[in-house]
């Protein structure tokens, strides 16, 4: 492979593996005003970061295209929406709040497609939906189209869209039905997820999710399994476990955390997360995994450093493992918060080498080239960053394979 594609396979893993986004909400046929004033559509952002879609593209199978052209980012906020419109004046759109004005396509009465691709690096599809008008999906006059299910539910297959039979608040005052922009009363779920991740740590697995709302939400269990397609296990609830209870009905975020502690280092755990609702209907949620691993540094040196210093790690290119040594000075009496984290070059952290305290001395650490996740990360550069206090230094290394 070509240093090239390599390249290139490493900036597509980043892009696709960080740009999650949802096509949840589509008005093709407005009746109180034109389709040129009136047709919009919603997207969901089910992560707990914003996502940028500046430079993106929208388009369907035939002519009809447009790129996003903000003068600056465009964020879809963290578990929540942005809304698409044709016609951005309140006046003259049956007040539809719009976050971005885009031309060039249009939301066809009958059959049509959306197709939503991010063009920033390279182009990568990011979601597709393709209505028939009304064989299998809604085909609605005056009212939208909403995706029903959550971010892990097909939503191209019509059985999972409905017609909007509300018109919410925030639409303003008009007679065409929908919800652009909110979580709306067609689209309630026992909860809205925003975040479901697993972490890898030593002999335990931390799994962390934030709910952006929750209707009627008794609490959680938790399913396990040692292959994704094997049989899931429940190993706690909110029935025996208070920390698993869920928020009942909430506007506000939650945010939620369970450490599996019955887990061995170098095994693949499989999780899903089952939210269950005050009449006992249960919603699934993954399957995610985590490889546990030890994190740990060992001391080398006795010696007392007289000043913080980061070494480079050896050996460098490295492949599969590299060590990193480190010094702490006698700052003060007792030890001193320290962290070391590897990121990639965009900034986002991949793997957390080490978080607690050390006394003054020399150490280091075995960095094996997986994520927090317990994941084998790509070849590629990567920084590795330690911080105390009064002291942050930051070195690069590279992983080849």
């Amino acid at each position: 492979m070509t240093k090239l594609a390599t390249v290139l396979l490493f900036l597509l893993f980043c892009t696709t593996g960080f740009s999650q986004l949802v096509i949840s909400e589509i008005m093709q046929n407005p009746d109180e005003v034109t389709d040129a004033n009136g047709e919009w559509f919603e997207l969901y952002n089910p992560t707990g970061s914003p996502i940028d879609i500046n430079g993106w593209r929208i388009f369907d199978n035939g002519s009809d295209s447009h790129v996003i052209t903000n003068g600056g980012a465009l964020n879809v906020p963290a578990g929540g929406f942005l809304v698409l419109g044709r016609n951005g004046d309140t006046g003259t759109n049956g007040n539809l709040p719009v976050d971005y004005v885009f031309s060039g396509t249009s939301l066809g009465n009958g059959a049509d497609e959306l197709v939503l691709e991010d063009d920033s690096v390279i182009p990568v599809e990011i979601d597709r939906v393709e209505w028939d008008g009304g064989t299998s999906w809604p085909d609605p006059t005056g009212a939208s189209m909403v995706f029903t299910g959550d971010a892990v539910t097909d939503n191209n297959v019509g059985a999972n869209w409905t017609t909007a039979t509300s018109r919410e608040s925030n639409y303003g005052a008009g007679s065409d039905l929908g919800s652009p922009g909110s979580n709306g009363s067609d689209q309630a779920l026992p909860i809205e997820l925003s975040s479901f991740v697993a972490i890898g740590g030593d002999n335990e697995v931390i799994l962390n999710w934030s709910t952006a709302s929750e209707i009627d939400n008794q609490g959680f269990a938790i399913m396990r399994s040692a292959a994704k397609d094997g049989e899931f296990d429940e190993i706690d609830s909110y029935v025996g476990n208070s920390e698993l209870k869920g928020a009942g009905t909430s506007s506000n975020q939650n945010d939620y955390t369970y450490i599996d502690e019955s887990v061995f280092n170098g095994e693949t755990y499989w999780y899903k997360l089952v939210d269950i609702d005050m009449s006992g209907v249960r919603t699934e949620h993954g399957p995610i995994y985590a490889t546990p691993h030890s994190a740990e540094v060992k001391e080398v040196n006795s010696f007392v450093p007289a000043d913080f210093a980061m070494y480079q790690n050896k050996p460098n290119p490295f492949n599969p493992s590299t060590t990193i040594k480190f010094d702490v000075p006698a700052l003060r009496e007792g030890a001193i918060n320290v962290s070391l984290t590897v990121y990639n070059l965009l900034g986002q952290k991949v793997a957390t080498l080490y978080e607690g305290v050390v006394d003054a001395g020399t150490y280091e650490t075995v960095w094996n080239g997986l994520n927090d996740s317990g994941n084998q990360v790509p070849s590629g550069i990567y920084v590795y960053q330690i911080v105390s206090e009064n002291f942050s230094h930051s070195m690069r290394m590279t992983l080849v394979k």
